[in-house]
């Protein structure tokens, strides 16, 4: 920062009164030698004006210019006046210090750094008189002003890239959704809110919709706005649907053992819009499938047992409920498990459920089980019930499904043979033709003939 150093000297005119002794002459020369350094200093002056005005000193500017018209003044005051040879050499002196100090701070200053005039001020145009403070208030408008124009130009620029980045996509989101609807696949992958209740609206009976729809606020972790959703389709949905608005329940159990609190609850409040016994199933067809992916399998077992019992005891009347637990103790390979539970049931059903009940047992022992405590089971029923056809195929069936096909053969074949006077001329020509198609399947061509001159034979007795 460059330090101005102010000189200040005055032209006062009892500064320049002499001895009014002096003679004429000598009033004459001082009159002369006056007009000489007059003009001498005025140059000064006139220089250090400039200088002031470099220096932004407006103040100084006009303290200079009062000094040199009062020296004026007083000059032409002089001139008529009497003063001797002595006070105009002091005069002159003193002058002629003041202009070899002028002098040396000019020198002075030219060796100092130079300036940076580049303030925003025209040095072309005559300098206006301004107080300090309208200086400084100006300078630290202009500093603020040239801070913003540094800083502005790069934050609007980066603003503008930004919303322009977010215009672009946005605009490239409307226009493929525009697409999308145009050639209709927006409906077959709704992605909005309002792609959904557009494609519901037309359709509020689908409980698939209904439940892609719960699927899209799970995705973005809204519990809340996937059950306001269920409870939207259980007021859309027409009260006919049942099975529709069933799976809706199916979904919002399935949230709430998942990810909510009110699993108990929520069966409580489904079996009061649906059938009791359905609801329980699928719960407990659910808590089944959480024992696989839960980390505490110990207590996902003894929640599913215990909402199995209860289950079992609400409908102990039902077969299907206790088919669904025998099905789920053998898939946990508790088969000791399952024939107590089987007593149990035989003794809780009415006897006409008894054999459907043990063929259920049978098949899942080829599934889960043993094949030969099927097998068994299978040969009891048949031995008690020897007409029942629908036990026999679905025995026969089994077999096929496992790869027996011999075992499935001998039981057709022993049937055709042993069974032909306890089966109407229709039941056999139904185990005749369930013979057939087996060989034609798997078998060969001698053995399909074979399964002909057993029927041919048969026919022949009988006519």
């Amino acid at each position: 920062m460059t330090v101005i150093k102010k000189i200040s000297f005055s032209m006062k005119a009892n500064y320049f009164i002499g001895d009014e002794s002096s003679d004429e002459s000598c009033s004459k020369d001082s009159d002369t030698d006056s007009d000489v350094e007059m003009e001498e200093v005025e140059n000064i002056q006139k220089a250090e004006l400039q200088e002031r005005v470099d220096s932004d000193d407006d103040n100084y500017i006009s303290k200079s210019t009062c000094k040199v018209q009062r020296k004026k003044t007083s000059d032409k005051n002089d001139v008529g006046d009497d003063t001797d040879s002595c006070s105009d050499t002091d005069s002159d002196e003193e002058i002629k210090q003041n202009v070899r100090k002028i002098s040396s701070n000019k020198n002075n200053r030219s060796n100092q750094k130079a300036m940076d005039t580049d303030v925003g001020f025209n040095w072309g145009a005559t300098p206006v008189k301004h107080n300090k403070e309208s200086d400084e208030d100006s300078e630290s408008g202009s500093d603020i002003d040239s801070l913003d124009d540094e800083e502005e130009p790069g934050k609007i620029s980066h603003s503008s890239r930004k919303k322009a980045a977010a215009r672009r996509l946005e605009e490239q989101q409307i226009s493929k959704r525009e697409k999308a609807m145009a050639d209709g696949t927006a409906d077959e992958n709704p992605e909005t809110p309002a792609d959904f209740e557009r494609l519901l609206s037309s359709d509020p009976n689908n409980s698939e919709k209904w439940i892609r729809y719960m699927a899209y606020y799970l995705s973005l972790a809204d519990i809340d706005g996937c059950r306001r959703v269920a409870k939207q389709a259980f007021d859309r949905i027409d009260f006919h649907q049942e099975g529709e608005k069933l799976n809706v329940w199916t979904a919002l159990l399935t949230t709430e053992l998942k990810y909510g609190v009110d699993f108990d609850e929520t069966i409580t409040e489904a079996c009061k819009q649906n059938n009791s016994k359905q609801v329980y199933l699928r719960a407990c067809e659910l808590l089944e499938k959480e024992i696989s992916c839960s980390e505490n399998k110990k207590y996902a077992v003894e929640r599913a047992d215990k909402l199995y019992m209860k289950m079992c005891k609400k409908f102990r009347g039902k077969k299907s409920t206790w088919v669904a637990y025998l099905s789920y103790l053998l898939k946990q390979n508790r088969h000791q498990e399952a024939h107590s539970l089987l007593k149990k049931a035989l003794l809780s059903l009415p006897s006409y459920k008894h054999t459907e009940t043990m063929s259920k047992l049978a098949q899942l022992e080829f599934e889960f089980g043993s094949i030969e405590r099927g097998r068994t089971i299978f040969d009891g029923i048949l031995a008690k019930y020897p007409k029942r056809l629908d036990v026999l195929f679905v025995f026969v069936d089994k077999e096929i499904k496992t790869g027996e096909i011999a075992a499935a053969r001998s039981q057709l074949q022993k049937s055709a043979e042993f069974r032909k006077k306890k089966l109407s001329d229709k039941q056999m020509k139904k185990l005749f033709r369930k013979w057939m198609k087996l060989e034609e399947e798997h078998g060969s061509e001698e053995q399909q003939e074979a399964v002909k001159d057993a029927a041919r034979a048969y026919v022949e007795r009988r006519s």
